[in-house]
C-alpha cells in the first residue's frame, strides 16, 4: 500500500480558541459548519489591525473555503450564507454590515469583548469599517484547468525530470489551479523557474489565498508581496 506524502517539512499553524474546541465543537454535527468555523479562526487569528474581520465576499472569494463547502447542485453563495448562519447561532463570530470599496457586504468577527465594544461604536454610528474589494479568482467558472505538465513548459520553460517531479510532489499538496496560477504569476513576472513558483505556492499555503493579487504600493516584482498579508483592513473615525 502506497503510503500517503503527510505533512509538508515547511508549514504554518492556526489558532483555535479552547473553547470553540472543549465547549462548542462536541456538539456540532454539521460537517459544513465545522469546517467554515476551522477557516474563520485561521482567517481571522491573522488579520492585522485593530479591526481583525473578514467578509462575505472575501470568503466566497477563497478557493479553499470554497472547496470546503461545495455541494452538487447546490449554488455555493447559497450554501455559505446558510452555514455562516449556523456558525453564527452558537455565538462564536458576530457580524456588522459594512461598506468594501462602495459595495454593501457583511463583516465577521470572533465574538470577544474587544469586538463587542467595537461593534456597539459601530452601530451608533461612531465607527466604521472599510477595507479592500476582493475580487474573483482569475480563472473563468467552469473553465477546465489546463494540464500543469503543459500549462508549464508552455509558461515557463522545458519540463526536467527534477521539476516533472516537483509538479507531482505540489499535485499532493496543493489544489490543481493554484499550481495553474502560481505558474501563471511567474510567467506575468518574468520569473521562470520553479524556485519562485514554490515560494508562491508556500505562501498561500501559509497565509491562505483569496484571488492572488498584490497588496497595494507594492510592485509586481517585489518579493515582499508574499512574505506580507494581503488585505488591509482599517477603522475609520
Amino acid at each position: 500500500m502506497m503510503q500517503k506524502p503527510g505533512l509538508p517539512a515547511r508549514m504554518d499553524f492556526s489558532a483555535i480558541p479552547s473553547y470553540y474546541l472543549n465547549i462548542v465543537m462536541p456538539h456540532v454535527d454539521d460537517p459544513l459548519e465545522l469546517k467554515l468555523s476551522l477557516h474563520l479562526f485561521k482567517i481571522l487569528t491573522r488579520k492585522k489591525g485593530k479591526a481583525q474581520f473578514t467578509s462575505f465576499n472575501e470568503l466566497l472569494s477563497d478557493p479553499v473555503v470554497v472547496e470546503s463547502i461545495r455541494q452538487k447542485d447546490r449554488p455555493v453563495e447559497e450554501t455559505l450564507r446558510e452555514t455562516l448562519a449556523r456558525v453564527l447561532s452558537r455565538g462564536i463570530i458576530t457580524a456588522a454590515q459594512i461598506n468594501q470599496a462602495g459595495n454593501p457586504d457583511t463583516a465577521y468577527l470572533l465574538n470577544t469583548p474587544s469586538n463587542n465594544e467595537l461593534m456597539d461604536s459601530i452601530n451608533r454610528g461612531e465607527l466604521k469599517l472599510t477595507g479592500k474589494k476582493t475580487a474573483v479568482s482569475q480563472l473563468p467558472p467552469g473553465e477546465p484547468l489546463p494540464d500543469i505538465f503543459s500549462y508549464y513548459e508552455q509558461n515557463i520553460g522545458l519540463l526536467t525530470p527534477l521539476v516533472a517531479d516537483e509538479l507531482k510532489e505540489a499535485e499532493k499538496i496543493y489544489p490543481a489551479h493554484w499550481i495553474v496560477e502560481s505558474i501563471r504569476e511567474a510567467a506575468l513576472n518574468n520569473k521562470r523557474n520553479w524556485r519562485y513558483i514554490s515560494r508562491i505556492l508556500e505562501r498561500w499555503l501559509s497565509e491562505g489565498k483569496n484571488d492572488g493579487t498584490y497588496r497595494q504600493n507594492y510592485s509586481p516584482d517585489d518579493p515582499a508581496k508574499y512574505t506580507t498579508g494581503k488585505y488591509q483592513q482599517f477603522v475609520q473615525h
